[in-house]
């Protein structure tokens, strides 16, 4: 240890030197430009926009740090989040003209059917590319469209906590729910719009294309075939009746989704966790307020998720198996109606 620090005396007195050096180099300066300014002074002269009191001059200080909400030290994943809502509150990206919503939502779907088709185990770019645009097209329709999109495109592994990467079924699944339910949500819009204008009309035609054409890419089982069929039925009726075989077939498409939500609903543990629960509840509900228009679906749908434990009253996450006996009861019913 004595050795350690007789050997460390003549560095730091060497640096005790250099700095005395340096304070005094720097005495120097300003004395320097001190005597310079009471000169000029002395003259008369002012610079224009300089004030004539004398400051001392200070050394230069270090450069500051970026501030921790700057730009440059936003992670990645934060700046990829800010850089995808830019155009949230209402403003819409100036590089998407403007469209009808049915339309950009189709464009959506085709953009996650893409999106869906790539393993991003082995490389991520061009799927992070197809959902900012499917993000950037989403915000034509409305901005709860785009968090939805952001959301299931990358949707946390439950292990990590993080969107991964190099597991792809956790958003795949994610991506696929969601075009399922924009998909017959569209059709359905597009079908409405269809039951409004005159039947055989360059406009009834081009409604009825548009919503086969949402119903293809819509992940959603024989939804295209079954159309075909509504199609041609609707074709040999008039009037109302036509009307109806659409609002039919509508219903129908509608219920059989909101079968197979409430069925990944009933198999969630909610004494585990119950937010993903609830929004599955919620998507199902809103569906049938979409599809089943007049019918009394979504308040039953209610009753059976939430459906109050005997005991106490209320519903109880951690009692699962009284919602989901509940819940399995209504989905029988709803098959026989299908």
């Amino acid at each position: 240890t004595q050795d350690i620090l007789q050997s460390w005396e003549p560095v730091e007195h060497a640096a005790a030197m250099a700095t005395q050096d340096i304070l005094q180099s720097w005495e120097a300066v300003e004395h320097a430009a001190a005597s310079s300014s009471d000169a000029f002074f002395s003259a008369g002269a002012t610079p224009p926009g300089v004030t004539t009191s004398k400051k001392r001059l200070s050394p230069p200080s270090p450069p500051s740090s970026p501030s921790p909400t700057s730009p440059e030290k936003e992670p990645p994943a934060k700046r990829r989040l800010l850089r995808s809502f830019a155009g949230r509150d209402g403003c819409t990206s100036s590089s998407i003209p403007p469209m009808n919503p049915q339309d950009a939502a189709v464009n959506v779907l085709a953009l996650l059917d893409k999106a869906v088709a790539i393993n991003t185990n082995l490389g991520s770019n061009e799927y992070k590319e197809l959902v900012e645009k499917a993000t950037e097209m989403a915000r034509a329709v409305n901005a709860e469209l785009a968090e939805q999109v952001q959301a299931a495109c990358f949707k946390p592994l439950p292990r990590t906590g993080m969107w991964m990467s190099n597991s792809p079924w956790c958003h795949k699944a994610a991506v696929r729910q969601l075009m399922r339910d924009l998909g017959v949500k569209t059709v359905a819009r597009y079908l409405k719009q269809a039951a409004e204008v005159e039947a055989g009309s360059v406009q009834y035609v081009e409604l009825v294309r548009k919503a086969k054409s949402a119903a293809e890419i819509s992940l959603i089982s024989n939804l295209s075939e079954r159309m075909e069929a509504a199609e041609v039925n609707a074709a040999a009726q008039c009037g109302q009746q036509q009307v109806e075989v659409w609002q039919e077939f509508v219903q129908a498409a509608g219920v059989q989704v909101i079968s197979e939500i409430l069925e990944e609903a009933a198999r969630i543990n909610t004494n585990l966790g119950s937010g993903e629960y609830r929004m599955l509840v919620r998507q199902a509900q809103e569906l049938a307020r979409e599809t089943c228009r007049g019918s009394e679906l979504e308040s039953r749908i209610h009753c059976a998720a939430f459906k109050p434990a005997e005991r106490t009253g209320k519903w109880m996450s951690n009692t699962p198996s009284i919602h989901q006996a509940a819940l399995r009861e209504l989905l029988s019913t709803l098959r026989l109606t299908a």
